[in-house]
Order: C-alpha cells, then structure tokens, then sequence
C-alpha cells in the first residue's frame, strides 16, 4: 500500500469495540485497511470474511480513532487486503 503512495500511519489499532489492522493516509483520506490471509480460494475469497457484523465493528472502532484525533474534518475509506498464501 505504501509503494501506492499511502502514508503507513499505525498497525493493530486496537479500542474497546475492537481492531483495525492497518491506518493509512491517503491524501486527504483516512484509510483503515482490514487484511485477510488465506492458505487458498478452494472455498471463498479472504474478503467475504468480512461479513455485516465484522463491518459494523471496524467502522466503529473507526470511529474511536477518529476521537483520539479530536474529530477532524476528514474523509475516510475502507479497504480489505487479500492476501493469498502459496506454497
């Protein structure tokens, strides 16, 4: 993600809600990236592990980040990173 041209800012942000793997910065974008890693696709693509419960908890952790920066006038974004293992 940095070679894209996005500003690593912390990894494993953690609150009470729960845990965002990876901030960046993208220009005037937050973008809190959420990595899945699988050994294969036989079954399903890393993203689909990303289901409507796991969603509500990353934006509200999203949402505790924001606060520790004081609410800034900010867009942010969403990413999920596959990343698919081989042998």
């Amino acid at each position: 993600m940095q070679q894209l041209g996005l500003k690593f800012l912390t990894a494993n942000f953690r609150s009470d809600r729960g845990e965002i793997d990876l901030v960046f910065r993208d220009e005037d974008c937050l973008v809190f990236a959420e990595v899945k890693t699988r050994s294969s696709e036989d079954w399903t693509r890393p993203a689909a592990a990303v289901d409507a419960r796991k969603r509500r908890l990353l934006s509200q952790t999203a949402l505790d980040y924001l606060k520790l920066l004081k609410n800034p006038t900010v867009k942010i974004r969403f990413d999920i990173v596959e990343v698919l293992l081989r042998d």
